[in-house]
């Protein structure tokens, strides 16, 4: 593999949630701003990199108790903003709809890890799937 330096970018999030019992319905709006160049998440190709995405992300989420629950995630409207080096390139490109299926933990009141796999929805590949873990630790 090869390297491609560090990740640094700045982001703003929101999730709408909505609960009937056990089942929750929410959304997750997302814009993100990438500081460097060289990240590996921010190389497109072509010499090309991401300076902003943005998305929106539904999800659907089943307690199966007050720790776990099992969620489902999809990324049907997710863009970026991608330019290179040369001045007055820069272009909009929506992203390929993927999804991620979990099981989400909840380790403390403001702690939460959902491991999960993602994968493209219209290309289901060994080489397009992922193992991830997210984190969301709130202040």
């Amino acid at each position: 593999a090869r390297d491609r330096g560090s990740d640094w970018s700045f982001s703003l999030v929101h999730t709408l949630l909505k609960s009937f019992g056990e089942l929750s319905l929410a959304a997750i709006v997302n814009v993100n701003y990438n500081l460097e160049d060289d990240g590996a998440s921010r190389y497109v190709g072509d010499g090309r990199f991401r300076e902003i995405n943005a998305g929106l992300f539904p999800y659907i989420e089943y307690k199966l108790n007050k720790k776990y629950a099992l969620r489902s995630l999809v990324g049907p409207l997710y863009f970026s903003k991608v330019k290179d080096h040369v001045p007055g390139t820069e272009e909009w490109i929506q992203g390929p709809p993927y999804s991620s299926v979990g099981l989400g933990v909840s380790i403390a009141r403001d702690f939460y890890i959902y491991p999960n796999i993602q994968f493209l929805l219209e290309d289901i590949r060994n080489d397009f799937t992922n193992i991830a873990i997210e984190t969301t630790i709130n202040f």
